[in-house]
C-alpha cells in the first residue's frame, strides 16, 4: 500500500509545514499531500485554509502579501503559538521533490493559479513521475495539463451529499473526471464498493482514497484493490501495519 501523509505527519508538529513533511519522510511514508494557495503578490505558498485561521494572523490568505504571510506563525498541536511558519511552494519542491511522492493539492479556483503553478512545476520537471496535481475543479486540471503535459492530474471527489448514494457518486465522479481528463479520481472510502470501483475503473480511472484513518477502512481498501490512500494517522499503517 502507498501511504500518503495528509499534510505531512502532523502528530507532533503543525500540518503543512516543512517539519511535518520531514517527519513523514522519516516515518517511511510513500509520500505526502500538501495544499497550495497564492499570496496577493502571486507567490505560491503552502497552506490549507481560505483564511489564516489556526495561525497568529487573520484575514483571507490571498489578500496577504508574501512578507505578511512569512511573518505568521502556526498554532501548534498543543494549541499554543509555534515556531513554524508557512512554507513557500518552492521550499517544498526544492527539499522533497524526487525524494518521495508529492500530492500537490491546488486549492484556489482562480485562473491565475494555472500559469503560476506551471512556472514553478516546470523547474522540477525531472521529478514529475513522483508527483501528482489534484483539484476539485476540472478547469484547473485542464489548465495544468496544457502547460505541463505528462504531469499526472487527479480529480478530487468531495464528500457525498446526504441525497446521494455510492452509485450516484460514482456516476458523478466519472462525469467530472472525464471533463477534467483526469488520470485518477480520489474518492472517500464510504463511497467505495465493489460495484462503484468496477464502474470507475471501467471508465479508465485509477482510484485513490482519502480520509483513511483506521484499520477497518484499510481492510476495505485492500479487498477492493485500492493501493494508494491519504491518511492523517500514518503511524497506524507504517509501524505495525502492512
Amino acid at each position: 500500500m502507498k501511504v500518503i501523509a495528509h499534510r505531512g505527519d502532523h502528530s507532533q508538529v503543525p500540518s503543512n509545514t516543512m517539519a511535518a513533511f520531514q517527519a513523514a519522510q522519516d516515518a517511511g511514508a510513500y509520500g505526502f499531500e500538501f495544499d497550495v494557495r497564492i499570496s496577493s503578490d502571486d507567490v505560491p505558498i503552502v497552506f490549507h485554509n481560505f483564511t489564516l485561521k489556526g495561525t497568529t494572523g487573520a484575514g483571507i490568505v490571498s489578500e496577504q502579501s508574501l512578507a505578511d504571510l512569512q511573518a505568521v506563525r502556526l498554532i501548534g498541536t498543543d494549541g499554543q503559538h509555534s515556531e513554524h511558519g508557512i512554507p513557500m511552494l518552492d521550499d517544498v519542491l526544492t527539499t522533497f521533490a524526487g525524494k518521495l511522492y508529492l500530492e500537490v493539492h491546488v486549492q484556489p479556483f482562480v485562473p491565475e493559479i494555472i500559469p503560476i503553478m506551471a512556472t514553478h512545476l516546470q523547474r522540477v520537471k525531472a521529478y514529475w513521475p513522483m508527483m501528482e496535481i489534484t483539484s476539485y475543479e476540472p478547469a484547473i486540471l485542464l489548465g495544468i495539463q496544457a502547460r505541463c503535459p505528462g504531469l499526472a492530474t487527479d480529480l478530487l471527489a468531495p464528500r457525498a451529499e446526504a441525497w446521494t448514494t455510492p452509485k450516484i457518486v460514482s456516476r458523478l465522479t466519472v462525469e467530472k473526471g472525464k471533463l477534467a481528463q483526469a488520470r485518477a479520481v480520489h474518492v472517500h472510502p464510504s463511497q467505495l464498493t465493489p460495484e462503484t470501483v468496477d464502474y470507475m475503473r471501467g471508465h479508465g480511472f485509477d482510484i485513490h482514497a482519502w480520509d483513511v484513518n483506521d484499520a477497518d477502512t484499510l481492510a476495505q481498501l485492500l479487498a477492493l484493490g485500492v493501493d494508494q490512500f491519504t491518511s492523517d494517522p500514518i503511524h497506524l499503517f507504517l509501524e505495525d501495519g502492512p
